[in-house]
């Protein structure tokens, strides 16, 4: 079924984002014990099937050449003051004469015929409708002209601080840490996260050199004068948090190194219709390469549309069908229910013809433990698995 029919569209939609399962029997598919994926799939708003992206501190602080160090070791958008914006505006946006303007944080391939709307990273969006469906948005791209539906933990309101790439909203320091040390960032990696010790005021994270050569993440406590400047050593103040970070990119001015480029955020699992097990169009599916085989059926990487995706799909043996497909199904429904941003998501299942399929997020990092034990996994810190 790749229509839904208006009335069902109107139904209330599940206020539950992340759909987890340890899938496959002999693990085929997972991702790193870091949780990254770096090319996620997205998931449908309309028609419902998904699609694919804390707490050690210390009080002690001490200053170092100007800049107050804490112990243990681009975007073109002004933001007016520190407050942060709700997302959770409860005007009416019909019945606002101020037009709801967001930005998207990261790029998103919505499916025409579920009424969703594409854009990419940096698309200035109006929002028409943000109450017919909780997770899903109606909006107009201003750069396409078109007009869909829109997962909202892809996007921002333009003066909230999360608009930014370097923006962290939901990231403690034992959190920054761990994004920071991921393999692929270098020298001056850093983000802004809030403050774990002092509510309301925003820390500095970035990631180092020690004398041996090896990366650290060093913090500094962002401060606020009296008349509301920004200022990591008093020397120099801001007005806006862009300005500092602007400023630090070309001037260390006390910090271990200046800033380089902010740290990758790992994309949200967009939203999904969960009224029951989703019935996916078959006819956009393909299979692409066999990657496993499980107690039930084999499982292909492949395609939905222009998704990736990971296709089980059941031997078609007639003996005891009835309780194969039951077994097999049951895994899906199981899978439902759980809720995890590490464990890889359910998109939906195809059961009108056979063979019956089950679709899942595809993850490019493959079995977890093949991942720690034989690939790029094995330089994982022991504190980033646990």
């Amino acid at each position: 079924m790749g229509n839904r029919s208006a009335s069902s569209r109107q139904k209330t939609r599940n206020n539950n984002y992340k759909y987890q399962n340890n899938y496959y029997n002999n693990g085929v598919t997972s991702k790193g014990a870091d949780g990254y994926n770096n090319q996620r799939t997205y998931s449908s708003p309309v028609n419902g099937y998904s699609q694919q992206n804390n707490q050690l501190f210390s009080n002690n602080y001490g200053q170092q050449n100007g800049a107050y160090l804490m112990s243990n070791t681009q975007t073109q958008y002004t933001m007016p003051s520190t407050q942060h914006y709700n997302n959770n505006n409860n005007t009416n946006p019909k019945s606002n004469s101020n037009k709801l303007m967001y930005v998207a944080n990261y790029d998103f391939n919505g499916t025409s015929t579920s009424g969703e709307l594409s854009f990419v990273k940096g698309d200035r969006l109006e929002i028409l409708d943000k109450y017919t469906y909780n997770d899903w948005w109606q909006a107009k791209n201003l750069r396409t002209k078109r007009v869909g539906y829109v997962p909202a933990n892809y996007i921002s309101a333009i003066n909230d601080l999360t608009a930014y790439e370097w923006y962290f909203a939901e990231t403690n320091r034992r959190d920054a840490e761990r994004f920071l040390e991921q393999p692929h960032n270098g020298k001056g990696t850093f983000l802004i996260r809030p403050s774990d010790t002092n509510q309301g005021q925003e820390s500095l994270s970035v990631l180092d050199l020690n004398k041996d050569k090896h990366f650290h993440v060093k913090h500094y406590r962002i401060r606020r004068t009296n008349q509301g400047m920004y200022y990591i050593s008093s020397k120099a103040t801001f007005q806006t948090l862009k300005e500092l970070v602007d400023y630090y990119r070309t001037n260390a001015d006390g910090l271990c190194c200046i800033l380089t480029r902010p740290c990758r955020k790992i994309e949200p699992t967009v939203p999904a219709d969960r009224h029951g097990l989703l019935e996916l169009d078959r006819s956009q599916l393909s299979r692409i390469e066999l990657i496993g085989k499980g107690n039930y059926g084999e499982v292909y990487r492949g395609k939905y549309g222009q998704r990736d995706v990971a296709i089980k799909c059941m031997k078609t043996d007639t003996r005891n069908r009835i309780c194969n497909v039951d077994a097999f199904l049951d895994e899906a429904k199981k899978m439902k229910d759980l809720i995890h941003k590490n464990i890889v998501c359910l998109y939906g299942v195809c059961t009108q013809e056979e063979p019956i399929y089950i679709v899942t997020e595809f993850l490019i990092n493959g079995c977890l433990l093949n991942y720690l034990r034989d690939g790029q996994g094995r330089n994982i810190k022991f504190k980033t698995i646990l």
